[in-house]
């Protein structure tokens, strides 16, 4: 068995051969997906028991609305995380750890996932000054957190200039007239925007693109290699009525 995915809501007389299959040997894992709709009731994360041992091979992992592997090992072997609105038992080092030692992750979506990371995020006390590299990432989503969370965790990684970026922040009942440069506030703080984010700064960027309310500001530049990277940001807010997607 190489690729496992929910999609759909599972029927209880289906339970006992999906709770079989979990149970079972799982050790040709690679690719797991499990997005169960709103009105999903089943939470098999205490089925999956998702580890190194039990599933060596697995480097794909797309989680939604459940419990999210609290294992170093998998975690750090991972090409692909996408986790949304998932709990967890971990704690903001211990996710940070995880990321500093995977040199393979090519992919990280997170989405209303950050705020349930116990703890301060501070980065490893070996590359607080270095932070933590992720060599190999393409792709990086990070949505429903508020700007300074989203902001906060940007500054300790260290990205490709050749990233596709793209933020999405909530500023949930902030009143609008305190709402100041929203845009800004995704990003890490100046002293170390570029070196987390080089994107922002190459010249291989095919596009720059950002919303918010009826503001709209839009960059295309010529790439200059083959490899190209792209910039996506969006700020939403509960408190003004025509926020543009």
């Amino acid at each position: 068995l190489r690729s496992l995915s929910f999609r759909t809501h599972i029927s209880p007389e289906w339970m006992p051969t999906l709770l079989e299959i979990l149970g079972g040997d799982l050790t040709a894992l690679e690719n797991l997906h499990y997005f169960p709709p709103p009105s999903e009731h089943h939470n098999l994360s205490h089925h999956l028991a998702l580890t190194h041992s039990r599933t060596p091979l697995l480097h794909t992992l797309d989680l939604v609305g459940t419990r999210a592997p609290s294992d170093m090992a998998l975690l750090s072997r991972l090409r692909k995380l996408s986790l949304s609105a998932c709990s967890t038992d971990l704690t903001a080092s211990d996710f940070l750890s995880a990321l500093a030692s995977n040199a393979r992750l090519e992919v990280l979506e997170l989405s209303h996932f950050l705020d349930n990371l116990s703890g301060r995020f501070n980065a490893p006390p070996s590359l607080r000054e270095e932070g933590i590299a992720l060599p190999r990432l393409r792709r990086l989503c990070l949505s429903d957190h508020s700007p300074h969370l989203t902001s906060v965790f940007l500054s300790l990684l260290r990205t490709p200039p050749t990233l596709n970026l793209n933020l999405s922040g909530d500023l949930g009942e902030t009143e609008p007239d305190q709402i100041v440069s929203p845009i800004v506030w995704l990003l890490p703080p100046p002293s170390v925007r570029l070196s987390a984010l080089p994107i922002l700064a190459s010249p291989t960027v095919t596009s720059i693109t950002a919303r918010l309310y009826q503001w709209f500001y839009e960059v295309h530049t010529d790439s200059l290699g083959s490899e190209k990277g792209s910039v996506s940001l969006e700020v939403l807010s509960a408190t003004v009525n025509s926020w543009y997607t």
